[in-house]
């Protein structure tokens, strides 16, 4: 028995097992409306654009790139229409051109074949159904359909009772992710997700092949969110750079056990393969075996744990024989433990650790996981313990270092602090006056077995006394200060076994405020000027070492200061009265500040400060200039000055940002610091859609010399990203010497869009290295 309607759709609707196939039949006459089903392929799907990717993407809900986007194609309207009008038992129905059964129980369907099982839908020429056996057989430009991806082949197996499918020789296109690719045969199984056979996928746009991932088995488990790939390789324009026989990977934010991107250095050459082991929903660890060029075998892990009243990371790094070292007759044990804790022990009580101890003081040049870890030159060990209420706080403190700078004489090293402990209390006297009164108490034992002085005990009592009263025209605010300082030295041979002082200070902040409205109906602006005024008898401290104290740099805001210094080892000698005025021009309509002038000097008897000029301008978002000046008005002439100009500028036709920043320091000789003569300079420029210029310069003007440089560039394809900088950094900027040797190095990175990089941190390296650099948007 045949029917045809060449001009008419059939709707046919399987019902249930229980149904004879015979009575599913139904054929619904629709009058002389056309139905056309459009046969959609991956190609079809990419829609290519001009203009403005950025703001394009942002109306996009699927997945963007580089030459377009994607667009997933709509659930027939047909199928759906019979999807309102079906018994909520039917799982099984859809439309073609023509339909043919036989009492043998085979139905075949010709022409613009449309199928919903559910969630799939099945696209095809032609449809053979087979009762007996629940499942359908399609041929000719057939789609298999679920929310997010969709697969195409010349022919497939789909179950009619549920979303399993088999599919041969398939195309395959993931919509939120971009990725796309091949497979012999790709399997779907509706609960779990896919398994692809003979597979290979990259997120490059179609027509671009650049980089593939291939394997010989691909398991997309959706319903446990994990991926597992066998015999996996890397090839890059057809030839294989990286194999592995098992992989594992995340299909979405779920944690699941695993194998994560491996990280690829070839300059030594350096390979980590993380291992992700999800213990339980509040910890985990990642082991990550490591085989370094010349050195050996490492392994490092990562623990991290997490609870209501606390949580905290513990890293352990091990290399036990270090070929290198070993040769050299060094220590070739090389390890490395990290540990940050933070907990709570009540609603106002809270604490904190911070542990830190490596093997030698190379280790973070040689395993250093930031190319900036080399400059670390002390590993801080605390634990703090903070208890905070409205009118009182107590704190204290265990800490300890590890050295590693090997320059550093043993008397220099910093004083341990074993414990250091704080009490405060801030209350206001009365409500009708803003008077307050603030106590701070504090103890610290500072021990350095090295030094000059190896132990002490520290007791210090600030009690202030601050009234800041406002007025129409501004802001007064006098104050009255108590230092007093006892100090006990643990070892016979020292100054003094005891010493105390105790030191007043009393001054006076008084603060003008005006305004000036529509400046050429655009800007409004401030003028205030500022007059301080403290007095703080001498006091000889020379006795007293420096635990933990030292003196803030000069500038304009430290001139409005008691004391200069930071720490408790030093209250300075002050009578100085000092002026300033600042001016500030502000956006009368966004309230952007465009100008800031500051000048300033402080006077005392028979003697004066600098005189002290900061300017802050802004005349666009992407523009700010600092400058900052410090002159003396005698023979000395210019005694500091910094100055830095930061622009950025988008570039949204290729969807990236150039930058630019110079920034120059000057500083004269003095008794304590040596002078200072440098400039900066640094860029990154966008030439084109794929290429970007990286440079950066630091020159000594009194060495006549650059002492650090960096060029390099970044290339980013739709699909893949490299960057290469050459980076030279001479040991020290401060000697002249003519045999001065430079640490240079040539720094490579690639990543592939979808599945992580080979190479070491050159990204946030970059970043840290040029202000205002910033990977293409699109990648």
């Amino acid at each position: 028995m045949t029917d045809q309607a060449l001009s008419q759709h059939w709707y046919i609707s399987y019902l249930s097992r229980s149904v004879p196939f015979a009575l599913a039949f139904m054929a619904l006459f629709s009058g002389s409306k056309v139905y056309a089903q459009e046969v959609d392929t991956t190609l079809d799907q990419w829609k290519k654009w001009e203009g403005n990717t950025d703001k394009l993407c942002l109306a996009k809900p699927l997945y963007c790139g580089c030459g377009g986007y994607y667009e997933e194609p709509q659930p027939s309207s047909e199928l759906q229409n019979m999807a309102d009008e079906q018994p909520k038992s039917s799982t099984f129905f859809g439309v073609a051109d023509e339909y043919s059964y036989s009492l043998d129980g085979v139905a075949e369907m010709l022409g613009n074949v449309a199928i919903q099982i559910e969630e799939l839908q099945v696209n095809a020429q032609k449809m053979a159904l087979n009762n007996e056996e629940q499942s359908a057989a399609f041929t000719g430009d057939v789609q298999l359909s679920l929310p997010g991806f969709q697969l195409s082949g010349p022919s497939a197996v789909v179950s009619t009772v549920d979303e399993k499918a088999t599919i041969d020789q398939a195309g395959l296109i993931f919509y939120q992710s971009g990725l796309r690719g091949y497979a012999d045969q790709v399997e779907i199984n509706g609960d779990t997700g896919l398994i692809i056979r003979e597979g290979e996928l990259t997120s490059c746009t179609p027509g671009n092949e650049s980089w593939m991932l291939v394997g010989k088995e691909i398991d997309l488990n959706v319903d446990e969110g994990w991926g597992t790939i066998h015999h996996m390789r890397i090839e890059v324009s057809d030839i294989p750079v990286f194999y592995v026989p098992y992989f594992t990977f995340p299909l979405d934010d779920r944690r699941q056990s695993g194998f994560l991107v491996p990280q690829i250095d070839f300059a030594e050459p350096d390979i980590a393969i993380p291992y992700y082991i999800n213990l339980a929903p509040n910890y985990d660890l990642t082991l990550t075996p490591r085989f370094i060029g010349n050195r050996g075998s490492m392994i490092e892990s990562e623990f991290r744990y997490l609870s209501k009243s606390f949580n905290g990371q513990l890293n352990l790094d091990s290399l036990p024989s270090d070929e290198r070292r070993k040769a050299a007759n060094l220590d070739a044990d090389r390890a490395k433990i990290e540990w940050n804790h933070n907990g709570e022990l009540s609603d106002r009580w809270d604490y904190d650790i911070d542990f830190n101890y490596v093997s030698d003081p190379d280790y973070f040049t040689d395993f250093g996981n930031s190319l900036n870890s080399q400059t670390e030159l002390f590993l801080d060990r605390t634990l703090n313990i903070r208890y905070i209420s409205p009118k009182w706080s107590f704190f204290t403190r265990f800490q300890d270092y590890q050295v590693l700078d090997t320059e550093l004489d043993t008397l220099d090293y910093p004083y341990r602090r074993v414990p250091e402990m704080q009490l405060n209390h801030l209350d206001r006297l009365t409500q009708n006056l803003p008077i307050f009164w603030d106590n701070k108490f504090s103890y610290t034992y500072f021990e350095q077995p090295r030094a000059l002085i190896p132990s002490a005990h520290r007791m210090t009592w600030n009690s202030t006394l601050n009234a800041p009263f406002t007025f129409f025209w501004g802001q007064m605010e006098p104050k009255v200060e108590l230092n007093h300082r006892i100090y006990s030295f643990g070892e016979s041979g020292a100054p003094d076994e005891t010493y105390k002082y105790t030191i007043p200070s009393v001054s006076l902040d008084t603060r003008f405020a005006l305004r000036r409205n529509n400046i050429k109906d655009r800007y409004w602006q401030t003028l205030e000027p500022r007059i301080f005024m403290t007095h703080t008898p001498y006091k000889d401290q020379s006795e007293i070492p420096l635990f933990d104290t030292s003196e803030l740099t000069l500038d304009y805001d430290q001139l409005f200061l008691s004391n200069p210094y930071i720490g408790g080892d030093r209250i300075a000698d002050r009578q100085q009265v000092s002026f300033g005025l600042t001016s500030r021009l502000f956006e009368e309509d966004t309230g952007r500040m465009v100008l800031r002038g500051d000048i300033g000097q402080g006077f005392v008897k028979g003697d004066h400060t600098p005189i002290i000029t900061r300017l802050v301008f802004s005349p666009q978002d992407r523009l700010y200039w600092t400058n900052q000046i410090n002159w003396q008005d005698n023979n000395n002439g210019l005694y500091s000055a910094s100055s830095r100009i930061n622009y950025v500028r988008p570039r949204e036709t290729y969807g990236s940002t150039d930058a630019i920043s110079f920034e120059y320091r000057y500083r004269q000789d003095d008794d304590t610091l040596e002078g200072i003569n440098q400039y900066e300079v640094s860029m990154a420029h966008t030439l084109n859609h794929k290429l970007k210029l990286l440079g950066k310069v630091r020159y000594d003007n009194r060495e006549d010399r650059s002492f650090e440089h960096i060029v390099g560039f970044t290339y980013t394809d739709c699909c893949w990203q490299a960057s290469l900088v050459y980076h030279r950094l001479l040991e020290t900027d401060e000697i002249s010497s003519n045999d001065l040797t430079a640490e240079t190095g040539i720094l490579f990175e690639i990543t592939l869009k979808n599945l992580g990089g080979l190479g070491g941190g050159l990204k946030s390296f970059i970043q840290e290295q040029i202000p205002g650099f910033e990977p293409r948007s699109q990648f």
